[in-house]
């Protein structure tokens, strides 16, 4: 059994969607100080957008060879891609939505509540 780019494309999108949400969810907790002593929301607000953007870009890469895939149901080897694809596919909608709702948390309480 060989390595196809797709086989990467997919590892990368289940290991790099949740290293880019705990990534933002420590640099939103990183932030919070910072934002309560300034008064500069906004930061905290983009900084959770560009996280969500980031968790949703490998959707696209996945996305485009998830289709490839299901037109291409020949060979054996296209199930075991097959099933990186859709692992991958909701491992970034999972934790799209892990990054929504933190981001709603944010909006619904506010990062200075004592």
């Amino acid at each position: 059994m060989s390595l196809r780019s797709s086989d990467l494309v997919y590892s990368a999108a289940i290991i790099g969607a949740p290293t880019i949400y705990l990534a933002n969810l420590s640099l939103a907790y990183a932030l919070v100080p910072w934002v309560c002593t300034t008064g500069h929301v906004a930061v905290l607000h983009a900084s959770s957008a560009i996280g969500l953007l980031l968790v949703l870009a490998p959707l696209a890469f996945g996305w485009r060879l998830f289709r490839h895939r299901r037109d291409d149901a020949a060979a054996p080897p296209a199930s075991l891609s097959q099933f990186l694809a859709d692992v991958a596919i909701a491992s970034i909608l999972l934790f799209a939505l892990a990054t929504i709702l933190q981001w709603f948390t944010q909006f619904a309480i506010g990062p200075c509540v004592t």
